[in-house]
C-alpha cells in the first residue's frame, strides 16, 4: 500500500532527523544554541565567542557524531560583526558558504531516508 510506505518513510525521516539533532546537541557547550530553521529544515548552531579554529573543531566533532546516521552534513560559517550584524543576516551568509571551511553557523541535513 502506497500510503503505508509514505508513512513509513516519513517516520524513518523524522527518526533520523531527531538522531541528527541529538548528535549535534551533544557536541555543544552550554553557551551554544541549536536552532532548526523551519523554512529550510537546516540546523543552525550559534556558538558565541568562538574563533574560526574553534568553529572548525566543533564542525569536526559534529560530523564525527553524526557519521553513524549516514547523513551527509555541509557546514557554512559567518561571524559577527565581520559578515553581518543581525542573526538573520548571519544565517544567510552562512548558507551562502555551505561546504566552505572553517564553519559553524549552519549545518544542513541531507540524505535522510
Amino acid at each position: 500500500d502506497r500510503s503505508a510506505e509514505e508513512i513509513q518513510r516519513a517516520i524513518r525521516a523524522r527518526y533520523v532527523h531527531g538522531r541528527v539533532a541529538r548528535a549535534i546537541a551533544d557536541q555543544l557547550r552550554r553557551s551554544d544554541l541549536l536552532y532548526e530553521d523551519p523554512a529550510t529544515g537546516n540546523f543552525v548552531v550559534v556558538s558565541p565567542e568562538t574563533s574560526s579554529e574553534g568553529s572548525s573543531l566543533l564542525v569536526d566533532r559534529i560530523k564525527g557524531a553524526v557519521e553513524p546516521t549516514a547523513v551527509r552534513l555541509e557546514s557554512g560559517h559567518a561571524t559577527f560583526p565581520d559578515h553581518a550584524l543581525t542573526f538573520e543576516q548571519l544565517v544567510e551568509r552562512a548558507q551562502e558558504h555551505l561546504g566552505d571551511r572553517p564553519a559553524p553557523a549552519a549545518v544542513r541535513e541531507e540524505g535522510a531516508a
